[in-house]
């Protein structure tokens, strides 16, 4: 027995005069159309259907051909910044001095990737007292610091808008700054931190992608232990 002939004819008249009183349903609810199945006949009103079923089928493909699109360009843009951050570490890497590698890091980071503003904080403890270094010195025991102690304990880049209180500890009182993108150096921030600020209040923002910051938070933290395990190589 067919699924046609176990409906009741009742139903079938309900449906058919609601839809009589409803003729807007499809209109309302697109949708439904994707459901029907249709054949080609010389109705004028089968014609009409198949016509938005075409249509919809065409909106779909719009859709798709934009999301493919919004792919491929998401890919060339990781491709290219995959390639700079590859230049930028090489570059790095060639450094000798510590000063020579943050000056080089602070202006190809405003160069070669729009940063607005940089901030490089790292603790006394773990960096020399050199003054040419071009960074900021952290006390340990610095109040101030407190409210960057989640960031500091935990491996994960926050981007997005910071607090008042942070943004004027990072970037100084009355800053254009929007939104940040901010990274701990080492394990569990052993060695201070990077901010890069930006004017842009879209720059930056919850649950982007952090690939690109990570690698550059694992140069810097590569590059401090270094520093700091040559004395102990020299003794040797």
């Amino acid at each position: 027995m067919t699924a046609e002939q176990t409906e009741s004819p009742v139903n079938q008249q309900t449906v058919v005069q609601w839809l009589q009183q409803h003729p807007d349903l499809f209109l309302r609810h697109p949708e439904l159309l994707d459901c029907l199945v249709l054949n080609h006949t010389d109705s004028v009103n089968t014609t009409s259907l198949i016509e938005h079923q075409v249509n919809r089928l065409r909106l779909k493909n719009q859709d798709l051909e934009r999301e493919m699109h919004q792919m491929l360009e998401t890919a060339r843009e990781n491709e290219q910044l995959m390639g700079k951050i590859h230049r930028l570490t090489l570059d790095l890497g060639g450094t000798n001095k510590l000063e020579d590698f943050f000056l080089l890091l602070r202006k190809e980071l405003k160069d070669s990737f729009n940063a607005d503003h940089v901030y490089i904080g790292l603790f006394a403890d773990k960096v020399d007292e050199n003054p040419e270094i071009p960074i900021d010195r952290l006390q340990r025991d610095n109040p101030e610091l407190a409210p960057f102690q989640g960031l500091l304990e935990a491996t994960q880049t926050s981007c997005g808008r910071l607090a008042l209180e942070k943004l004027q500890f990072l970037f100084g009182r009355d800053n254009p700054i929007r939104s940040t993108a901010l990274l701990p150096i080492g394990e569990k921030g052993e060695f201070g931190m990077l901010a890069i600020g930006s004017e842009n209040p879209g720059r930056f923002f919850p649950g982007m992608g952090t690939m690109f910051l990570e690698l550059l938070s694992e140069a810097i933290s590569h590059r401090l232990a270094l520093q700091e395990a040559t004395p102990q190589r020299l003794i040797a």
